[in-house]
């Protein structure tokens, strides 16, 4: 591609001024200033507290007693899992002393 010449560069350069005077002129009419876009998140984002809702003390209880139960077949699975995990170790722990002790 050939270069361009000084005369292209001074026209390319007033298009681009053009450009950003035209931009620069419709920008303020129709849109508002990028500080009031600013003021006015900020306004949505801080409101003010709304006040408290009473909660029912009877779905509390029945949170509580779903949690409660959650936990408790929690334990029982887990605890049967340790039992049998440590049944385990206790067998192979005997078969061991019976291979060592059949072997000498």
């Amino acid at each position: 591609m050939p270069k361009k010449t000084k005369k292209e560069k001074i026209i390319a350069e007033y298009r681009k001024r053009l450009k950003l005077l035209r931009l620069t002129k419709i920008v303020p009419e129709k849109a508002p200033s990028p500080e009031i876009q600013i003021e006015k998140s900020f306004t949505n984002l801080v409101k003010e507290p709304e006040p408290k809702k009473q909660i029912n003390l009877n779905i509390d209880t029945s949170e509580d007693d779903k949690i409660k139960i959650f936990f408790l077949n929690d334990f029982k699975k887990s605890l049967f899992l340790t039992t049998l995990i440590i049944a385990l170790e206790i067998i192979f722990y005997f078969v061991s002393i019976k291979n060592n002790f059949g072997l000498n």
